[in-house]
């Protein structure tokens, strides 16, 4: 297993991964350390792309690996973090579109749940799911949540 934080604007964004992929994105509100270490090298460029991404480029994270097997989830929540991959850089979508794409249509309450167990933050962009009169909630904290969307706002 590997371990690394990257300098996020509202604290630090924590990595774990396994030789497969990520495995948990953390964004917490505490500065980052700094590790060292040797990574495989699919991990040094997944580190540089979510730096980019942090500093307001850009750029699309569907290249990094997940290691699904280790993330786990229950098959609900695998369906409802696959479809939130499904919203692009920049934009956001509700949880009612949510349920509906994965063809839940009154599961808005259940989307909001597997949402807060998504385990890779960033990777699976649950920011980018807002409520229909406002941000909705945000496992990070609904400062994290603004942040993340200005952010992308900024890099269209």
């Amino acid at each position: 297993m590997y371990y690394c934080e990257l300098p996020a604007p509202w604290g630090r964004v924590a990595l774990m991964a396994s030789e497969r992929g990520m495995t948990a994105v953390r964004l917490e509100k505490v500065a980052a350390a700094k590790h060292e270490g040797i990574y495989p090298r699919w991990l040094q460029e997944s580190q540089l792309t979510l730096r980019r991404f942090l500093e307001g480029a850009p750029v699309t994270l569907d290249d990094i690996p997940i290691d699904w097997e280790t993330v786990g989830g229950t098959d609900f929540q695998r369906r409802v973090w696959q479809a939130c991959r499904l919203i692009p850089y920049g934009e956001t979508r509700t949880y009612s579109w949510l349920a509906q794409t994965i063809r839940c249509p009154k599961g808005m309450q259940a989307v909001g749940q597997a949402l807060g167990r998504n385990p890779v933050a960033l990777l699976v962009p649950c920011h980018r799911v807002v409520a229909k009169n406002g941000l909705g909630g945000f496992t990070g904290g609904l400062e994290i949540k603004e942040k993340l969307l200005q952010l992308e706002r900024r890099g269209q």
